[in-house]
């Protein structure tokens, strides 16, 4: 029996991974996680396969069966999908761009994080990270272009802002070489090029000084609390 829109959209992570058929080699795969991966069992040359065609939402049930029936030419014309993906994922890699990419991975995780979240990572790269390399290609980005858009954040004295956006650049990265479009994470190493960003500190009793203050807040007679509530 095929699937349907609803059923992908609503299919829940169990105690272990679990597979939804939807016919003709096309398998949805739900990770513990929640994870939700699109998959094609065939076979080549005598030999069972797998092949991967892209995580959910980012790929839709629609999508999904267009790569299936796409893979499904090629085993009949006697092409090894796996095979024929890779040459195409390494011309892809040359051309996809940071923003594209960001804007793919935003989608995927936008439905685990709250409205708010997501608007601040969309402000934070469209203000200063996709004017500096949202055009090159996500596999030709180089830490000291990643560096240079940061810090730019820093000299405005907004620290948490530069270290927020450095880890979600990060994670784009991630989410590109996972999915095949980067070699590398250009960004891992940056932490110790930047100023970083530094809480503010509030004032603490020490050892020293804490049996003094039991004593005066013992002695204080300016406010009589009761059940009902508090009295100066």
């Amino acid at each position: 029996m095929k699937l349907n829109a609803r059923q992908v959209e609503t299919a829940k992570p169990a105690e272990k991974d679990y597979k939804l058929p939807d016919g003709n080699g096309l398998i949805l795969l739900v990770k513990t996680s929640g994870a939700k991966y699109w998959r094609y069992r065939y076979t080549f040359a005598g030999k069972e396969k797998m092949l991967a065609l892209g995580v959910y939402p980012a790929v839709s049930l629609a999508a999904a069966r267009e790569k299936r029936d796409e893979a499904r030419r090629n085993v009949a014309a006697g092409v090894d999908p796996v095979k024929a993906k890779s040459h195409v994922a390494a011309a892809a890699a040359k051309t996809i761009t940071f923003k594209e990419i960001a804007t793919e991975w935003h989608e995927f995780k936008k439905p685990r994080w709250s409205p708010g979240y997501a608007s601040d990572i969309l402000e934070a790269f469209n203000k200063d990270i996709f004017p500096a390399v949202g055009k090159l290609p996500v596999a030709e980005i180089e830490p000291v272009q990643m560096l240079t858009a940061l810090r730019k954040i820093e000299n405005r004295g907004a620290t948490e802002k530069a270290a927020k956006t450095r880890r979600w650049c990060g994670e784009v990265f991630s989410y590109a070489v996972a999915t095949g479009r980067a070699k590398y994470n250009p960004v891992s190493e940056l932490n110790s090029a930047m100023t970083g960003h530094k809480g503010e500190s509030f004032p603490f009793l020490t050892a020293e000084e804490l049996p003094d203050f039991l004593a005066a807040l013992e002695s204080y007679k300016g406010v009589r609390c009761h059940g009902w509530g508090c009295k100066s």
